[in-house]
Parts: C-alpha cells; sequence; structure tokens
C-alpha cells in the first residue's frame, strides 16, 4: 500500500512491534547483559536501506531498528556489551524462501 495511504494505527502497530518492541526488551535486559558483558542480536531487513515501494512503514520500522542498533553498539561499548545487526535479503522462489545474512 503506498504511504499516502496507510492506516496510521497500523503503521503505529508495526512500530511499536519492530522498534519499540525490541528497545523494550533491550532495556529490561540491559542490566544482566552488563553483568553477563553478553551480545544483543537486531534482526533487519535489506528493506532498511533499500526501500521497497508500498512497504514504506516497514522499511521505516527496520530502518529506524538499525539506528538504534548503531546507536547502543556505541553506548553499551564501554559496557563491554556487543551489538550485532543481521540484515536479511530474501526473494521468493517457486518452493522456497532463500536467505542471505549481512551481519553489521
Amino acid at each position: 500500500m503506498p504511504l499516502l495511504d496507510s492506516d496510521l494505527d497500523s503503521v503505529r502497530k508495526l512500530f511499536e512491534l519492530n522498534v519499540f518492541g525490541v528497545l523494550g526488551v533491550t532495556q529490561a535486559f540491559a542490566p544482566l547483559l552488563v553483568k553477563s558483558k553478553g551480545t544483543v542480536v537486531n534482526v533487519s531487513s535489506v528493506a532498511s536501506f533499500s526501500p521497497i515501494p508500498w512497504h514504506g512503514p516497514y522499511c521505516a520500522t527496520k530502518a529506524s531498528l538499525n539506528q538504534i542498533s548503531d546507536t547502543l553498539r556505541q553506548e553499551l561499548d564501554p559496557f563491554s556489551v556487543t551489538v550485532i545487526l543481521v540484515s536479511f535479503p530474501f526473494h521468493l522462489e517457486k518452493t522456497s524462501l532463500s536467505f542471505n545474512a549481512r551481519v553489521r
């Protein structure tokens, strides 16, 4: 659906899931991550940096997640917490879904 025709309540729900949900879980586990010098792994998409027409809200949420991940990486580095962002390009074939990961 074109961005101009997007239902804003649906877009808000998508941001709640793909952006605020991820940040909320990271905040909740931050004390354990710092204590264990753990790793945060966020899953993104090539849609975050290569917009797909009629998928604007999804692309925007994944771009937001990329920025949050990049910022968390810098903020958590002094605590020896690693932040990894995995971006999956994918394409549909007749009978299967193929994935190749890009890790940052």
